[in-house]
């Protein structure tokens, strides 16, 4: 009987098979996605049978898992916040401990603030703030036409109206503007830690997205040169960095003058995982 308990079972033995070390998580993932349900439903009807062709589809998705392929890619979907964004080969997948970067922006952000995302990606910054915020005008920009193309598709899942997106390389098409709060979650992974990465991120994830030069700094340090011209006075600026980055990003903000009250904030295993300061105007 192919009973989902079933073949839950025999897709996580397949993962393990394959190496997997989070296997009955990702075979519930898997065929709860192709089943369009909930872990809560996968639980409620173990004793239900799978039609051949949902059978299928969980092989193929699993088949493609066992090839080290993303969960996000074969889905083509990736939970952030309380949205779901489009993904896929050439754009990021959103990382859990982002969340905490829009949380804090949220929040500490004023009232019907500007706000500029630097390589926003997939747009999964961008378009949270502005769909948690709708009071805010958001700017999402970045390099990369794939990515945008990404972007543009999910602010229009998202419904937003708040949002423009631009391809930029960084500043370069923003001449004059000025922002109450700027995020930059940029490439920061050295050569070093990109080495290391697991097989599935290096296989299938931009390795434009994850690496900078100068042991992972350079996007950053040039975003700290260039960022005050479009600040406005006491604004916001707010980094994603690597959990070893945060004494080296902090410095590098207080040793320009722009900047005051720079501070590492920390992720949900308390490593550095966020750098801001404020423009002194």
């Amino acid at each position: 009987m192919n009973t989902i308990k079933s073949i839950i079972n025999k897709t996580s033995q397949t993962l393990i098979n394959s190496g997997n070390t989070n296997a009955e998580f990702e075979a519930r993932y898997i065929i709860s996605e192709v089943l369009n349900c909930s872990q809560l439903d996968l639980h409620m009807n173990q004793t239900k049978e799978l039609s051949p062709n949902q059978i299928k589809t969980i092989s193929d998705a699993t088949l493609r898992r066992c090839s080290n392929e993303p969960l996000q890619y074969i889905f083509g979907k990736a939970y952030f916040m309380n949205l779901t964004f489009e993904v896929g080969p050439g754009v990021l997948i959103p990382r859990p401990e982002t969340e905490l970067l829009v949380d804090y922006v949220c929040k500490h952000c004023p009232r019907n603030a500007t706000i500029c995302d630097i390589g926003t990606g997939s747009g999964t910054i961008s378009v949270s703030i502005a769909y948690e915020r709708p009071d805010t005008n958001v700017i999402g920009v970045d390099l990369h036409e794939k990515a945008l193309t990404y972007a543009r598709k999910n602010k229009n899942l998202s419904g937003v109206n708040n949002l423009e997106l631009i391809q930029s390389d960084l500043f370069s098409s923003l001449c004059g503007e000025k922002f109450d709060v700027i995020t930059a979650n940029l490439p920061y992974i050295s050569q070093k830690e990109y080495n290391k990465l697991e097989d599935e991120v290096k296989e299938h994830e931009p390795k434009s997205a994850l690496y900078a030069d100068d042991e992972g700094l350079a996007l950053i340090t040039q975003t700290i040169l260039e960022a005050p011209q479009h600040l406005n006075k006491n604004g916001l600026i707010i980094f994603e960095i690597g959990y070893e980055q945060g004494a080296a990003v902090k410095k590098l903000l207080e040793k320009n003058d722009n900047y005051t009250n720079a501070e590492v904030i920390k992720d949900y295993n308390n490593l550095d995982r966020f750098v801001k300061a404020q423009h002194k105007g």
